[in-house]
């Protein structure tokens, strides 16, 4: 390669410049070390434990999807299965089935599905397996929820005055599906029991037209399993 630069009188200087041409190497091609998913397509992975069916558009981009089988851990109703990583993101839900280890017996309707982050998934049993459709990879493995809501009450217990307050205030905690319908009535009747977010407090707030004397207050939760409890306590105002 020559270079030449002239100056405005005409002066020029030279350079030359050996220069030796490598053709660049092809890139390795890209071999997945479990099964690759199209972010385009149905993909599906099964084996004798799991089944996993993710609809077509519902990853970011292609996946070299993993999968491992874990130890089992007390309590649960199966081994725990590794669905890819916790890290990877996934647009929308995806259907996954495991196959318990042990019989569930009459509390097949009460199966859920859930991981080693917290995340819960209602279960239908069906066909020897637990299907649910779940949020987010990770950790996953089988248990059965038979415990009902737990509503504890905060300003109102049996036979309490309640002339002074606003409102009738409770709380109500789930330790593994989640809360999924709750209902409020006084004397028998329906009334709007309102949910704060903020401070986790059920309340029933008393309106200027409410009658005084002695009521009954009821309070209904069920759970993502149907496990149903009630509150019930008379009150004065």
């Amino acid at each position: 390669m020559e270079y030449i630069v002239r100056d405005i009188a005409g002066n020029t200087s030279t350079l030359l410049i050996k220069v030796k041409s490598t053709r660049p190497p092809l890139p390795a091609a890209f071999i997945p070390t479990g099964t690759l998913f199209k972010h385009n397509l149905q993909n599906e992975f099964t084996n004798d434990k799991v089944k996993v069916i993710i609809t077509p558009g519902n990853l970011y981009d292609e996946l070299d999807f993993n999968y491992a089988r874990l130890p089992r851990k007390p309590g649960t109703y199966s081994e725990t299965h590794r669905i890819h990583n916790k890290f990877t993101p996934i647009h929308e839900k995806f259907s996954l089935w495991i196959k318990p280890d042990s019989d569930i017996g009459s509390h097949a309707n009460k199966a859920v599905l859930i991981n080693t982050a917290g995340n819960v998934a209602s279960g239908v049993y069906q066909d020897g397996y637990v299907k649910a459709e779940c949020r987010f990879f990770g950790d996953y493995y089988i248990r059965v929820d038979t415990v009902a809501p737990v509503i504890t009450p905060v300003n109102i217990r049996d036979g309490s005055n309640l002339r002074a307050v606003k409102s009738i205030t409770l709380r109500i905690s789930d330790n593994l599906s989640g809360l999924k319908h709750y209902a409020g009535k006084i004397d028998g009747k329906w009334v709007l029991v309102e949910h704060d977010y903020k401070t986790k407090l059920f309340r029933y707030n008393f309106d200027a037209d409410f009658q005084p004397g002695k009521h009954t207050f009821e309070l209904t939760a069920t759970d993502q399993m149907d496990n149903i409890s009630t509150f019930t306590a008379t009150f004065y105002r």
